[in-house]
């Protein structure tokens, strides 16, 4: 599974940065011909944290991959927390996305 975490130091409008994060994704040029499909943006939460969220799947290299994309504002930082997988390695992923969820450390 792949995990990415990116931030800026300053409020951001949570809406503008979670799209900005999806435009990013669809205009790889690797991800360009996986045919990446988002689901809609959610309320939702990280940690304790209020978020916003949006699954994705597309097809990367002939395998099914799904991910999710959280957006969040902690401490005067807008963050980006993305974690995308194979969908036949997902059982072997989950515990590490949860780990990495549930510790990390915002300050």
């Amino acid at each position: 599974g792949l995990v990415t975490i990116s931030f800026l130091e300053k409020d951001y409008d949570l809406q503008e940065w979670i799209n900005l994060n999806i435009k990013e994704i669809q205009s790889n040029l690797i991800l360009q011909k996986a045919d990446v499909k988002f689901e809609k943006i959610e309320k939702s939460k990280f940690q304790n944290t209020d978020a916003l969220s949006a699954n994705y799947k597309m097809k990367l290299l002939g395998l099914a991959h799904s991910g999710k994309i959280y957006a969040f504002a902690k401490n005067g930082k807008v963050f980006a927390f993305i974690q995308q997988g194979a969908d036949e390695d997902s059982s072997v992923n989950i515990e590490g996305f949860d780990h990495l969820q549930n510790n990390l450390k915002i300050k």
